[in-house]
């Protein structure tokens, strides 16, 4: 049973919204903010300040809904890296890179994986990523880390580095499946 009052919070709010359209989801959103005197950000922020749950909470029970997926298998039911983006509300270009990455590490755990590669489906699906380095570095130096570097191969600063998403990685990907509208 979960106990914690924030999650259940959440839980509730987006059962009670997920069916409205974005409109009356602002509306209601906007009215609550104002009768609790508070005030709603609208600019998304970093993937890497997205609440991750850990192994002694109890949020894994909110990514249990059975039209989501929640184990990284279930990241391979998506045929394309497009459609499991298409799943994601508004993805910060940190979330997009996230996602891509946990995606193409699913399809193809033996794969290297690497800013390129992440870029290229990225740039196939319309949103490349000018400087790819900038957002992996951002996920590498995040805390917890969500995605870490392997290895390095040369010694200039453009050197290929390959990559591998940590299972905080994943759960963050998982968190924002389970509630696709929520801002990071």
């Amino acid at each position: 049973m979960i106990d914690d009052p924030e999650i259940i919070a959440l839980n509730t709010a987006y059962t009670a919204l997920k069916e409205l359209d974005a409109e009356a989801m602002a509306r209601n959103l906007n009215w609550l903010a104002t009768k609790l005197g508070i005030s709603l950000s609208t600019k998304p922020t970093s993937i890497a300040h997205l609440p991750l749950p850990t192994s002694a909470s109890p949020a894994k029970n909110l990514l249990d809904a059975p039209d989501k997926p929640t184990e990284p298998s279930d990241f391979g039911s998506f045929a394309t890296p497009a459609e499991f983006l298409s799943k994601i509300h508004e993805p910060s270009a940190e979330e997009r890179v996230l996602a891509v990455a946990v995606y193409l590490q699913n399809k193809d755990p033996e794969n290297e994986l690497t800013g390129f590669s992440i870029n290229k489906e990225l740039k196939h699906i319309g949103h490349g990523v000018k400087n790819i380095t900038r957002p992996v570095e951002s996920l590498v130096k995040s805390t917890p880390q969500l995605m870490i570097q392997l290895r390095k191969s040369g010694k200039t600063r453009q050197a290929k580095k390959t990559y591998r998403v940590t299972e905080e990685g994943v759960k963050a990907v998982k968190l924002r499946l389970a509630n696709p509208a929520a801002q990071a």
